[in-house]
């Protein structure tokens, strides 16, 4: 009789570990998805988007010297630009000026993660990069991160503007692409902040070019 209690007791762990651990979203039509990939692939990305805050609660979390825990950010970010990309891809194919500025409007909406520092700040602190050693500012390394991906997107969506003639979205694009956060080495471990135009100058150049050669046309 105990060796079938505990024979019952290691069924009803194993159960809840299959069905308990595994994170799911319910989307407005009551449909449960088991990740954000499968989510996306509904249409439903408000459901998709469930998981994405769910792991980005995650990227607060540091290890024991106070780093952030690469594994988490990466999770994070990944499914974030999944999210993102898979509805740009589709109300790109659909065309429509509202779609472009629902496109518009994810832009806006996503999250500036970490602290932006003054142009000009010296210090060790002005280092970027992310979960590398404890002697540098790990809110502006996020920082950072959010604006390169920001700036990222803002380029493949211009390349697909070109593609697609839609100038419409191209010209409110360039408009949105933000300076560059950077840091240059001063002296041995002294960092300096600098914000540069090169991701401007880049996609404006990418448009400016498109424009003269017909490619709205």
């Amino acid at each position: 009789m105990k060796k079938n209690l505990v024979l019952l007791a290691l069924i009803g762990l194993a159960m809840f570990t299959l069905c308990g651990c595994k994170p799911t979203a319910t989307g407005k039509d009551g449909q449960e998805y088991t990740s954000y990939q499968e989510a996306c692939r509904a249409g439903d990305f408000e459901a998709a988007l469930i998981f994405v805050d769910k792991l980005e609660q995650e990227t607060v979390e540091r290890d024991k010297y106070d780093r952030y825990i690469p594994e988490n950010i990466e999770r994070y970010t990944s499914a974030r630009d999944y999210v993102f990309n898979a509805e740009v891809q589709l109300l790109m194919a659909d065309g429509s000026q509202e779609a472009s500025d629902r496109i518009i409007f994810l832009l806006n909406s996503l999250p500036q993660k970490g602290t932006k520092l003054p142009e000009g700040h010296e210090g060790t602190d002005a280092r970027t990069t992310i979960c590398d050693g404890s002697s540098f500012n790990k809110d502006f390394a996020w920082f950072c991160e959010t604006i390169y991906s920001y700036n990222d997107k803002c380029r493949q969506i211009m390349e697909l503007c070109i593609n697609q003639k839609n100038k419409y979205l191209a010209e409110k694009i360039v408009k949105l692409v933000k300076k560059r956060p950077t840091s240059s080495e001063v002296e041995h471990w002294e960092y300096v902040v600098n914000y540069t135009y090169e991701d401007i100058d880049a996609i404006k150049k990418m448009f400016d070019d498109a424009v003269a050669a017909g490619d709205f046309d």
